[in-house]
């Protein structure tokens, strides 16, 4: 029943093996990654190295990063705090300098899931405020191509339906 409910390449793990017990321990040993001394140094690893994409919302990021520390959690090299905050601060993308500067000199420094949800916030703010700038360029484009260029008023000539003239 063990090897009929596994992968191809879970199977050939235990090949050979009669006994379910046996191959029950060896299943756990050779794919339990916090189980094993060098899957934790693997999943360290991952964590150290991962950085956050331009295009990804940093909660995706923040999960990825999070879910890590959980893995690592009860294990002699766990994750911890000023661990986890370096870096998470260290990863981000460049436009997310500012509000690192405006975090980093917060008295007392915010703990890491306080600066993760505000950055969060403001990934948030700013994707709808792109959403709206784009709405509104559309919407000015719109006009413009109906033939409404504005109020066009000033020095006593205005414009009406975009011609130019006297008024």
């Amino acid at each position: 029943m063990i090897r009929l409910s596994c992968s191809p390449d879970v199977q050939r793990i235990g090949k050979g093996m009669k006994n379910p017990f046996q191959m029950s321990n060896m299943l756990q040993t050779s794919l339990d990654t916090t189980g094993s001394y060098l899957g934790r140094q693997d999943i360290l690893c991952q964590f150290h190295t991962s950085r956050s994409k331009e295009d990804e919302p940093l909660k995706t990021y923040f999960s990825k990063c999070s879910t890590y520390r959980i893995k690592l959690d009860h294990a002699d090299n766990a994750i911890n705090d000023r661990d986890f905050h370096t870096q998470i601060f260290t990863s981000l993308p460049s436009k997310y300098a500012m509000i690192k500067m405006v975090i980093k000199h917060e008295r007392p420094l915010p703990t890491s899931e306080e600066a993760m949800h505000d950055l969060c916030e403001l990934d948030t703010t700013a994707s709808h405020m792109k959403e709206l700038g784009d709405a509104s360029r559309v919407g000015v484009a719109v006009l413009q191509c109906a033939g409404y260029h504005g109020r066009g008023c000033g020095r006593g000539h205005c414009r009406r339906g975009g011609r130019g003239g006297p008024s």
